[in-house]
């Protein structure tokens, strides 16, 4: 099972932060105002949470991982005003009322799913989580992704405090992907001493037509599904399937 605990409290140092601009802009675009309860699935450290609660009514934001969250409570960040943070499973979000109007799950947070079954699982999790014309926003990695970029993907990087060693093999024939993340934190007490923290994260995906078929079977509606790549707004067509790293789902609930 993943385990982000040896990389909490780094997280958001050695990640594109950047990105999360993206995702708010996208999640925007599809709002009609600021009258929305929100679920953030996966929510991390509960950066794009906070980015988004200006723009919301109400949001809650859970992950499964307590080292995730308990990075975001350390980070002296100020309660949210209009929401929460928790810990919960996307595969059991029973507990949980079904009256919001959004549910995101964005930073390919599905793709740490160990199976298809678990994959559908969390959709129809999300699917009876919100209201009946309520939205679900979620992306994931393209098959492209994972065969052709992380292929003997290596990077480094390094800050003020200490340095990443990020390695990932692929096993094409499942479109599956192993991280092997190595973390060196350098001493307070002796700065010629270093502490070695390492992490394994695996990833999958699946065809489009996998993922179109999942949400229909938990109750969306094809003509409700519109699918994008890159943070666009712009459709999807299989011309981009050797360009686009990321598939980004919009999903409608039927309304009664």
């Amino acid at each position: 099972m993943n385990e982000f605990k040896n990389i909490a409290t780094i997280y958001d140092r050695f990640n594109d932060l950047g990105l999360y601009e993206e995702w708010l802009t996208f999640t925007l675009a599809h709002l009609d105002g600021p009258g929305y309860k929100v679920l953030d699935a996966a929510c991390g450290t509960g950066y794009f949470t906070r980015m988004l609660a200006p723009f919301t009514k109400e949001i809650h934001g859970f992950d499964r991982d307590p080292a995730m969250l308990a990075a975001n409570s350390d980070s002296n960040n100020e309660p949210l005003m209009n929401g929460q943070f928790f810990q919960a499973d996307m595969l059991d979000l029973k507990r949980l009322a079904s009256d919001y109007d959004l549910v995101t799950c964005y930073a390919d947070s599905l793709c740490f799913l160990v199976d298809e079954l678990s994959l559908s699982c969390a959709l129809d999790q999300f699917y009876q989580r919100l209201v009946p014309g309520g939205l679900l926003l979620f992306d994931v990695w393209t098959p492209y992704q994972l065969t052709d970029y992380f292929a003997n993907f290596s990077y480094h990087d390094q800050d003020d405090r200490g340095a990443l060693l990020w390695d990932s093999q692929v096993d094409a024939s499942q479109l599956r992907v192993q991280h092997q993340l190595n973390y060196f934190e350098q001493s307070v007490e002796d700065p010629r001493m270093y502490q070695r923290l390492k992490t394994t994260l695996i990833e999958r995906t699946y065809p489009m037509s996998t993922y179109l078929t999942l949400l229909q079977e938990v109750g969306f509606k094809s003509s409700r599904i519109k699918v994008t790549c890159d943070f666009s707004l712009d459709a999807y067509s299989p011309d981009q399937d050797k360009t686009a790293t990321r598939w980004f789902f919009a999903c409608y609930k039927e309304e009664d």
